[in-house]
């Protein structure tokens, strides 16, 4: 659908009207001058919807976030609603219809700090792309005017239904996620607050109310796709589909050097008390349950050269000290070491 004032922000643009060309002067000044200009003469509060289409700068598209399909391109992201949103504010026929974009799109003051789910849910307008040939505007000197007794409406009604979540990137496998009521902005007749939502974690679809907590626990990162539906009170389902991310912080260990012991001596095979060895901390720093693990890792080295040979790992993740109390341990050490 063509939308026609985008047409008309450009210089030395022509339309037909009634056969005739009528020539646009180049625009000077910033658009909003040239928005009001052009629309200073319309009636704006005939526009159904108190949304005008082509009042606005078109960031985003509109018409690809109806709710009626879902495919590739109509997936949002905090990004792309961002400028839907601008979008609609800019077409809002009063501009304190929206709250401003610094204050809707953040993802602060949500009750519990869970991360706040945004949704627009409007019937918008656009003037229909033959509103001129159709005699339903008229045009004079770069405005447009009203036709007095025009039979029908130049406006063209549709719907936008969008959601995102406040918030793209997380690190945590468990998201918190809340659609607070007043994150809800709809001109819809009945009210908007019962869903059902896909989370995107391998899950079935569950029913949601707006104002209401979800802990999702997702079960791997990467990019998780969340579908909303909503019925309207006649029947029609509509849906939108949003993306966030989840990047796990990479698994890294620190290792601090304890000690080395002195020389050993060959004369007495006990590996713990005569052979060098070198204590390593380990210890991760990725909390589980509110704790990091730590461990010690010893390097028990031959004692003739100092060298590694055949070498054994043990590991024992419950004795603190397995080679002290293990007998087995000390005698498939003892056998390592001095038989190498």
């Amino acid at each position: 659908m063509r939308r026609l004032v985008f047409f008309l922000y450009f210089a030395l643009m022509t339309m037909v009207s009634n056969a005739q060309v009528v020539e646009f002067t180049p625009v000077t000044g910033n658009l909003d001058d040239f928005n009001n200009q052009l629309f200073q003469n319309v009636d704006l509060t005939q526009v159904p919807t108190g949304f005008l289409l082509d009042r606005s700068i078109a960031f985003a598209d509109p018409e690809l976030y109806t709710g009626r399909r879902l495919t590739d391109s109509t997936n949002l992201d905090l990004s792309k609603f961002s400028l839907l949103y601008g979008v609609l504010r800019g077409a809002a026929i009063n501009n304190t219809v929206l709250p401003a974009a610094q204050t809707y799109l953040s993802n602060s003051n949500v009750t519990g700090g869970s991360n706040a789910l945004l949704l627009l849910a409007n019937r918008i307008s656009f003037i229909h792309a033959e509103a001129l040939q159709n005699n339903l505007f008229s045009v004079a000197e770069d405005q447009l005017y009203d036709v007095v007794g025009r039979t029908q409406s130049p406006y063209v009604t549709d719907t936008v239904f969008a959601a995102t979540c406040a918030r793209y990137d997380f690190k945590s496998l468990n998201v918190s996620f809340m659609l607070p009521t007043d994150r809800i902005i709809s001109n819809f007749d009945a009210p908007v607050s019962n869903f059902t939502v896909d989370w995107g974690d391998g899950q079935s679809p569950q029913s949601y109310t707006a104002g209401q907590t979800v802990i999702v626990n997702y079960s791997a990162g990467g990019q998780k796709l969340i579908t909303l539906s909503y019925t309207a009170s006649n029947g029609r389902v509509l849906q939108t589909r949003f993306a966030i991310n989840i990047t796990l912080p990479t698994e890294t260990v620190s290792v601090l050097l304890r000690g080395l012991t002195p020389p050993c001596s060959t004369n007495v095979p006990n590996y713990d008390r005569d052979c060098s060895r070198e204590d390593f901390t380990i210890s991760s720093n990725r909390a589980f349950e509110g704790s990091t693990g730590s461990a010690t890792v010893t390097i028990f080295y031959a004692c003739n050269d100092m060298q590694l040979r055949k070498p054994l790992i043990i590991l024992d993740g419950f004795e603190s000290d397995p080679f002290v109390n293990s007998t087995v341990a000390n005698d498939i050490l003892s056998l390592m070491f001095f038989n190498a």
